[in-house]
């Protein structure tokens, strides 16, 4: 999954979702209303992957849409737990 397909499918959920860089780490940080998620990063990507699996144990990540990047590891949940 790219950060753009992340930021997409957290959008989708109606959260508020952003990203930065802060010595050498990326940091993820989002909310939802009632739920906040909080993921740190070695790379953007890892970021934004660790952000995703966050929102999806609390429910607030919109399903992948075909063509994205990991759609089709979103059948195998222990790859990428899905809501």
């Amino acid at each position: 999954m790219t950060p753009d397909e992340a930021l997409d499918r957290l959008h989708r959920a109606g959260g508020s979702v952003g990203d930065v860089v802060a010595g050498g780490a990326w940091i993820i940080s989002g909310a939802n209303g009632e739920n906040q998620i909080r993921a740190v990063g070695r790379t953007q990507a890892e970021a934004w992957r660790l952000a995703c699996e966050q929102a999806a144990a609390v429910g607030m990540l919109a399903p992948s849409r075909p063509g994205d990047d990991d759609h089709e590891h979103a059948r195998d949940p222990r790859r990428f737990p899905l809501p």
